[in-house]
């Protein structure tokens, strides 16, 4: 059996994420005070920051750490080709308070989109992706048995949980359609997202 065009997911732990959690939460709650309506993208209630994180002149704690983060792992990892660069286009934050969610939705404008798990209490919510062949595949996927699915992850959508963890950066391409579950708890969900570019130096 062979996989042929997989969608790849790159996934980075922040190296010493229990060192920066708190001043990273502190941070973003001082944020949406000082601008308490937020925008309103795909969120259905919660707080969604400003998207320009990334181009303010003075160093913040979300460009820091995500940067650092995606610097490390580039660095170890042969992921990109000789002269390959990443330029930021948008970085945010996400809020999402009991009953809040994401819609569907994908980042257009970007080749790649990466979401920070600063702080997920359990049921805060899930993120899940949908195939982008789930039209076309349709008859297929559903013909598959579970044996076989388990081990291909062939499904029409996927969630990350319990794989995903607080500290850990998901990078994936920013036209897979995602979206996040409902918050059932009665903690906050806070995350980071951003944007990124591919681009030759």
């Amino acid at each position: 059996m062979i996989n042929l065009f997989p969608t790849v997911i790159h996934e980075i732990d922040v190296e010493n994420f229990s060192e920066v959690q708190q001043p990273i939460i502190d941070f973003l709650y001082a944020e949406r005070e000082a601008n308490p309506t937020g925008l309103n993208h795909s969120n259905c209630g919660g707080w969604h920051s400003r998207a320009l994180y990334h181009l303010d002149e003075n160093d913040n704690i979300l460009k820091r750490v995500v940067l650092d983060a995606l610097n490390k792992y580039l660095a170890t990892n042969v992921i990109f080709k000789e002269g390959v660069v990443l330029r930021f286009t948008a970085l945010w934050a996400m809020i999402n308070n009991k009953g809040h969610y994401n819609t569907s939705h994908i980042h257009p404008g970007s080749d790649l989109a990466g979401v920070f798990w600063v702080k997920i209490p359990e049921n805060s919510g899930n993120l899940v992706f949908n195939s982008p062949h789930i039209y076309n595949h349709h008859y297929e996927m559903s013909s598959y048995s579970e044996v076989f699915r388990e081990k291909t992850n062939a499904y029409p959508s996927y969630w990350f949980n319990p794989f995903h963890h607080e500290g850990q950066i998901i990078l994936f391409p920013s036209s897979l359609e995602h979206y996040v579950k409902e918050n059932e708890s009665n903690e906050d969900r806070i995350s980071v997202s951003f944007n990124l570019d591919l681009e030759p130096s």
